[in-house]
């Protein structure tokens, strides 16, 4: 038998001799192209998933539990945006724009569809009682500004947080935001809400005394006075912990009883003015609560009724909580400007 063409061997193994692995595809002998094997392309894509385990050819790995867990909240998260966006509003402000339920909303813009929502709910709102008196003895007679802001929180708080308002959900996601930093979108009820202070894993049973401006009013403060709020936190989870989120809730009713029977709005003109007076004086409150707290070693399971105390304390003297408010305002300043005197956080 005659020996083999070593020609013909040499040019067979040029030819199908193997394709360096960085190049997807190679111009070869007589126009024949060689695509790189679609299976593994998928491999490479499967590796740069999060949500797939490593494999190798001989077995696959377990997908840890976390993993999966994680993947079924975002599926769970993906089928509840499709039924919100089903049922989206056009006459808000959102123009029927599809807008995920995780996106931040900012608390003027919070505030601004809440009015707008307030407008629609039919109650007697009380009138506004100022204590003190007119230069001729006689009550002294509120603003118009201020009776319209009175009115608009009053109503707010009668806004049941809706399932399928996407605004409200928003409002929601934000404020965890706020109190976590975490940007992934929390789930409508779970133990995360616990832990940032709810009573229970459904966040929505708290507001019934306050309603929508149980989350507005916090999330205004937390978003307006962040250095404030980054140690109100810290203290709520310290050494003697405290319910946060349970705390911003009752004082949110307080203050609307403070703007009703107290002096609070007395001296406001605007709208403005007197939504940032209620706003001054809810951080006001919570200023004074936790600088006790700190201070007198207060314990939740022992000291709840301070709670309380620190509200009748505001409708004593208002202007004093509000001057409590400006200086958690401040922090902010003092942040900034480290120079600023320490007589700035002074009241």
């Amino acid at each position: 038998m005659s020996e083999p063409d070593s020609n013909l061997s040499d040019k067979k193994r040029v030819r199908f001799a193997p394709l360096p692995a960085r190049r997807q595809s190679v111009r070869i002998n007589e126009g024949i192209e060689y695509q790189e094997p679609q299976k593994e392309k998928e491999d490479k894509q499967d590796e740069d998933d999060s949500f797939h385990s490593d494999s190798d050819s001989s077995e696959q790995k377990e997908v840890p539990k976390e993993i999966t867990e994680a993947k079924n909240q975002w599926n769970q998260i993906d089928s509840q945006q499709k039924q919100l966006n089903t049922n989206l509003p056009t006459e808000h402000g959102v123009g029927g724009t599809i807008i995920d339920r995780s996106s931040p909303i900012t608390y003027y813009d919070a505030s601004i569809y809440l009015i707008n929502q307030s407008k629609e709910i039919e109650c007697a709102v009380p009138a506004l009682k100022f204590t003190s008196k007119s230069c001729f003895c006689f009550p002294k007679k509120p603003s118009q500004g201020a009776v319209t802001a009175f009115g608009e929180a009053y109503k707010i708080c009668k806004i049941d947080f809706k399932e399928d308002d996407l605004v409200h959900h928003r409002i929601l996601t934000s404020l965890h935001v706020a109190l976590t930093g975490i940007s992934t979108p929390p789930l409508r009820v779970g133990p995360h809400w616990e832990d940032v202070g709810f009573q229970s894993s459904d966040p929505i049973t708290d507001l019934r005394a306050s309603g929508m401006l149980g989350l507005l009013l916090p999330l205004g403060m937390l978003v307006k006075f962040k250095e404030f709020s980054h140690r109100i936190i810290r203290i709520s989870r310290g050494d003697s912990p405290f319910p946060l989120m349970v705390v911003l809730i009752v004082y949110t009713k307080e203050t609307v009883e403070a703007a009703e029977t107290t002096d609070l709005l007395d001296g406001v003109n605007t709208t403005e003015e007197a939504w940032r007076r209620m706003l001054l004086y809810f951080t006001g409150l919570v200023n004074v609560l936790v600088t006790d707290w700190v201070r007198d070693f207060l314990c939740f399971n022992t000291d709840f009724n301070h709670f309380t105390v620190v509200a009748a304390r505001g409708k004593l003297n208002p202007l004093d909580i509000v001057k409590w408010g400006e200086k958690a305002e401040h922090e902010d300043d003092m942040a900034q400007k480290p120079e600023l005197s320490q007589e700035h956080l002074e009241v």
